[in-house]
């Protein structure tokens, strides 16, 4: 299906409106919508929501197909990896390297503000990655200590002594 209006109907961000042509699939649409506005509504710890309003007014001024991979990018609970966004847009992992260096070398404004937001989401990617490792090796240490009272006293430490 064609259509020719690509943003978020009245989001606060100035891109309602924008038009393009490009082929887009409602379904798609509606969830990436519906993802930009619980971000912008849910504006996560650090984060101002006026922020990301200002970063999607700058994307409304890159081409469709850039503008796509840039909003997939930036959108959503978690940073995805590329590869992620170019399943999710159903493209090719290097069509969203090529659409990323053009926005590079043509918008290094609009590219430095999309880095510094995708740096944010890593930041919060890597803590949560960082505490579920601690968790693990917490949890490793006490089967350890666990086997370590086995060996010692030939019973588990939750088994009664009698």
């Amino acid at each position: 299906m064609w259509d020719t209006t690509i943003g978020v109907p009245d989001c606060g961000a100035g891109c309602a409106g924008v038009t393009r042509t490009s082929w887009c699939a409602t379904s798609e649409r509606a969830e990436t919508i519906g993802l930009i506005v619980n971000y912008i509504n849910g504006a996560q710890k650090g984060q101002q929501p006026h922020d990301l309003s200002d970063l999607l007014a700058m994307l409304g001024r890159l081409p469709a197909g850039q503008h796509r991979v840039a909003l997939a990018l930036v959108v959503g609970p978690s940073a995805p990896t590329y590869p992620e966004v170019a399943s999710r847009l159903g493209v090719h992992v290097g069509t969203v390297h090529r659409h990323l260096g053009r926005v590079r070398a043509k918008h290094p404004e609009v590219y430095a503000a999309l880095m510094a937001e995708r740096r944010r989401q890593l930041e919060r990617r890597h803590e949560r990655a960082v505490l579920r490792a601690e968790l693990r090796s917490r949890a490793w240490r006490r089967r350890q200590a666990n086997r370590r009272y086995r060996a010692r006293y030939g019973r588990w430490p939750w088994e009664p002594r009698w």
